[in-house]
Order: structure tokens, then sequence, then C-alpha cells
């Protein structure tokens, strides 16, 4: 299972940044990101962007790592290591929706921002709902078997 999440987590990595490179090409040179009263240039936005995908992944990833065992009959480690890419992935598809909600915001076109907003709140729903699991993951089981 922790093969699959893995997998997953790598394919949303290149999603988010190829939607990061997208979203970039379309910016003005200066992004809004509060509704009329701030502004930044688009390679401020771009860089700490970026900075903040690539901390967060890396730090999940490097705690995932830390999991990893020659034991597979250690469910508790692979569970927290599919959590740890379940949760990295599930961020990651936040990250995207919400790159691709600041380019639409400050494109010149108009857009339907009614399902944009409904793929806003899944995603986050997605994130608590992977946070939300820890627990049940962690309290599920037989002694330490499945």
């Amino acid at each position: 299972m922790e093969r699959l999440f893995r997998a997953f987590w790598y394919l949303t990595v290149l999603i988010v940044f190829f939607g990061l490179m997208y979203s970039f090409a379309s910016l003005p040179e200066l992004v809004q990101y509060l509704e009329g009263q701030a502004s930044i240039s688009s390679d401020l936005y771009f860089y700490v962007t970026l900075g903040v995908i690539a901390l967060s992944n890396f730090a999940l990833y490097v705690l995932a790592q830390k999991f990893t065992t020659e034991d597979t009959d250690l469910t508790l480690t692979n569970k927290l290591q599919s959590w740890l890419y379940a949760l990295n992935s599930s961020l990651n598809l936040f990250y995207f929706v919400a790159l691709m909600f600041v380019m639409m915001h400050n494109s010149s076109e108009k857009w339907n921002f009614e399902l944009l907003g409904y793929g806003l709140y899944i995603s986050i729903g997605i994130v608590f709902l992977c946070v939300l699991s820890l627990p049940v993951l962690m309290f599920t089981g037989k002694g330490g078997e499945d």
C-alpha cells in the first residue's frame, strides 16, 4: 500500500510543479493575493510559492523516510509512512487548486469561480480528512498485526 501512496505522491509533485509553471506564465507583473488590498511582484510570488511547496514536500518526505524499515512486518511504521505520503499528496492537491485560483483571480479574463471554490473546499476537506485519519490508523489493527 505504501508504494501506491508514494507513486501518487510523485504524481502530485509533478502536477503541482507544472501547475506552478503554468500559473506563473500567465500572471501579470503584480499579483494580487488579497482582494484589492495587497499585491507582490510575480517573481516574488513564484519564489515564495516554490519555497513553500518544496519545503513541505521535502520535510514530509524526510519524515516518511525515517520510517523506512527492512522488516515488512512492522505495520505501524508502514502505516505512518503511507499516511505521510497521503498527507503530502493531499497538500499538493490543495497547492495546485490554490495556484489555479490565484491565476484565475489575476487574469483579465472572466472566470466562473464557483467550481474552483468547490475545488478549494474539497481539497481542504481532503487535507483535514487525511489529518483526522491518523488516530484511526494508529488504533486499528490487532496488537500490531493485520
